[in-house]
C-alpha cells in the first residue's frame, strides 16, 4: 500500500506536471512570486482549519500546490525574473553549463 507521504508527493508531482504543460514558461505569473501566493494560502488554509473554519484536505491541497511550485521552481527556474533551474547544480554545488 502506498504510504501517504508517497501519494502526497505523487499528487504534488502531477500537479506540477499539469502546471508545466499548461502554463509553458514564460509565464504570466512568474514561479518565484507564484511560490510565495502558494505559501499565503496554505498558511490561510491552516489558520482556517485552526479556527474551526476549514479542513485538513484543504490544508493538504494547498500544501500539494504549494510543492508542486517548488518542483517547477526547481525544474524550469524563473525564466521571467532570469534565475536557471536549481537542477543545473549537482550536489557537490557546481554548476553544469546549459
Amino acid at each position: 500500500m502506498e504510504s501517504k507521504l508517497s501519494k502526497f508527493f505523487d499528487d504534488a508531482i502531477m500537479e506540477a506536471t499539469c502546471a508545466v504543460l499548461e502554463y509553458p514558461q514564460p509565464c504570466k505569473i512568474p514561479p518565484i512570486p507564484k511560490l510565495a501566493e502558494e505559501c499565503g494560502e496554505a498558511i490561510q488554509a491552516a489558520n482556517k482549519c485552526i479556527e474551526g473554519k476549514g479542513s485538513l484536505e484543504a490544508v493538504r491541497g494547498e500544501l500539494v500546490q504549494t510543492v508542486a511550485v517548488i518542483i517547477r521552481l526547481y525544474l524550469e527556474g524563473d525564466e521571467t525574473l532570469g534565475l536557471p533551474p536549481v537542477s543545473t547544480v549537482d550536489l557537490m554545488g557546481d554548476e553544469h553549463d546549459s
